[in-house]
């Protein structure tokens, strides 16, 4: 088994979070990521352009976070998105 870990949150994205109230399911769904990064429920897809590095997994319906692959194993979310507004 393949395990993912996460570098620490920036500060705009972790003030992100607690303003619109989805950290703990920001939580839940990194570490889902973290043990099952095949989850569907993730919808992990890559940002075009495809060859840009960067990639988004589903938090909820409405909001995606924006991460790239620092090493095979090693995550760095950069920004959490309203799916439908940025």
């Amino acid at each position: 088994m393949y395990v993912y870990n996460f570098l620490p949150l920036p500060r705009q994205v972790e003030e992100y979070l607690d303003n619109h109230q989805i950290k703990k399911v920001f939580e839940r769904k990194r570490d889902l990521f973290r043990t099952s990064p095949r989850s569907r429920s993730l919808n992990i897809e890559p940002l075009e352009p495809k060859d840009s590095g960067y990639n988004s997994f589903r938090i909820t319906m409405k909001y995606r976070a924006i991460f790239e692959y620092k090493k095979p194993n090693l995550i760095q979310v950069i920004k959490i998105t309203n799916h439908y507004k940025d």
